[in-house]
């Protein structure tokens, strides 16, 4: 015997078969493009941040040379023990690596660098017309004290000889 809605319940339960294998098959196609996405974005994001890395590593190395040039500009006239010229040198060719490896680099990651060392630049030369001018200053002093006292030997000289005129006139001879 058969229900009166047999026909009915086998077409609902057919219609709630089809949905819900329909739903399944959505479910599963909304998982494999949401996880292809999700793949790709995490390619693109590691991407991303393997360029970040290189360009944070690559500053982090501009910041320690460009501390070591200032260490070194430091050194400059700071010291009678240190070699200035060679200092100086040494602080214009590390200047000149630096920019050497900035033209290589993104303008837009080295703008600081950009407009700092055109100031360096600057520095050097007046470090250097400090070395000059200590050394003029210098060989000036050296040259007032060997005048002032071949001065000072020339007037015990002259008082001396004046002395042993005065000494030989004062005997009547």
């Amino acid at each position: 015997m058969k229900a009166l809605n047999h026909s009915s319940v086998v077409k609902g339960y057919l219609t709630f078969s089809g949905c819900m294998a329909l739903v399944v098959c959505l479910f599963i196609g909304m998982c494999y493009c949401f996880i292809s996405a999700s793949a790709y974005e995490s390619a693109k994001v590691e991407k991303r941040s393997l360029v970040f890395d290189r360009v944070f590593s690559t500053q982090v190395d501009m910041v320690e040379r460009v501390d070591s040039l200032y260490n070194y500009m430091s050194l400059i006239n700071s010291n009678n023990r240190v070699n200035n010229i060679l200092v100086q040198n040494m602080t214009s060719t590390m200047k000149m690596r630096l920019l050497d490896d900035m033209e290589s680099m993104d303008k837009k990651d080295m703008l600081l660098y950009k407009s700092l060392l055109p100031k360096v630049n600057r520095f050097l030369t007046v470090k250097d017309s400090v070395r000059i001018l200590e050394k003029q200053k210098n060989t000036l002093t050296a040259d007032l004290r060997r005048c002032i006292d071949a001065e000072h030997a020339a007037s015990r000289k002259l008082s001396l000889q004046g002395a042993k005129t005065i000494n030989t006139n004062g005997n009547g001879n």
